[in-house]
């Protein structure tokens, strides 16, 4: 497994695989970021 020295790189590296989902509307508050993520995984959609 390859680790990352920082979220940036690791962020990056996503990126360039094509594994990056852009959000383009304002996040609601009641669904947060994690809520978003954990979801993103159950439906094996990008990150």
């Amino acid at each position: 497994m390859k680790y990352y020295s920082d979220l940036h790189s690791f962020i990056s590296v996503l990126d360039a695989m094509g594994d990056i989902m852009n959000a383009h509307r304002e996040v609601d508050d009641d669904l947060k970021r994690s809520a978003i993520t954990c979801r993103s995984y159950e439906i094996q959609s990008r990150a």
